[in-house]
């Protein structure tokens, strides 16, 4: 009887911990701030890198909310958000001067899968109110807009 009231008390305690971490990190509103290009053969002009800058994209526990364009689609329906830490240089296939690109200063990093496609399919966290997006080869700096949510 102990060990099965032992085991229903861990089993909320990580519930818990995973809805606090998943409403903590990334659900909310959150702003695109920069856009660059990880393709080395291509630079992004001043249009195309400012091209969604000041958009916002919304996440929330059963949608995100994007630009209906080429690139956002509008957002997905349902998300299923899944969370891992990996260690950046494997993730990035060793990689140093990628990581560099991208601005990752971490060893390890959050990584948010979601069930959705591009660009929403993997999400990087850089910082507490910092994430980015890729899609092809651009990447989509955002910053959340009430940290406090």
């Amino acid at each position: 009887m102990k060990k099965e009231i032992i085991f229903i008390m861990l089993l909320i305690i990580s519930l818990t911990a995973n809805a606090q971490k998943t409403s903590n990190i990334l659900l909310g509103r959150w702003l695109i701030i920069k856009t660059i290009s990880t393709n080395p053969n291509y630079r992004l002009n001043k249009k195309e890198s400012k091209q969604f800058v000041g958009d916002t994209i919304t996440f929330l526990s059963n949608r995100i909310i994007a630009p209906r364009n080429k690139t956002f689609y509008g957002g997905c329906n349902s998300p299923i958000y899944k969370f891992k830490t990996v260690n950046a240089l494997k993730y990035y296939d060793n990689d140093r001067a990628y990581l560099k690109l991208i601005e990752c200063k971490t060893t390890n990093i959050e990584i948010i899968e979601t069930s959705c496609g591009l660009p929403f399919a993997s999400i990087r966290v850089i910082g507490k109110n910092d994430i980015d997006i890729g899609v092809d080869s651009y990447r989509y700096f955002l910053r959340k807009i009430d940290p406090k949510n």
